[in-house]
């Protein structure tokens, strides 16, 4: 039960169902008023957090995948380099023995 289920409770004399029932309802239209964005914060709040602790945890979420997607770019750029300067050197030799050939001729 939720500290605010918690108050109803000894506040306003409301047996615990009827305190989680009001804290349901009152999420529910709070959720109305606001954008969808910040319904998670409102479920948070509403359950004993804080006004950003959603967030938060959220910013880290991405913040984690973002390095991870930039870790894979960085490493199928350094594939993609290194298989480039295979073939580069891979054209040129081939291209110096075929000059050392007609140079023998």
């Amino acid at each position: 039960m939720s500290k605010i289920a918690e108050q109803l409770v000894l506040d306003a004399n409301l047996s615990v169902e009827q305190a989680n029932k009001s804290v349901e309802i009152m999420t529910s239209y709070l959720k109305s008023k606001f954008p969808r964005a910040l319904h998670i914060e409102i479920d948070a709040v509403m359950q004993d957090g804080n006004f950003g602790d959603a967030f938060k945890g959220n910013l880290k979420d991405l913040t984690g995948k973002a390095e991870e997607k930039a870790k894979e770019a960085v490493n199928k750029a350094d594939e993609a380099l290194t298989e480039m300067g295979d073939k580069l050197r891979e054209m040129f030799k081939s291209s110096s023995s075929d000059k050392a050939k007609e140079d023998k001729k």
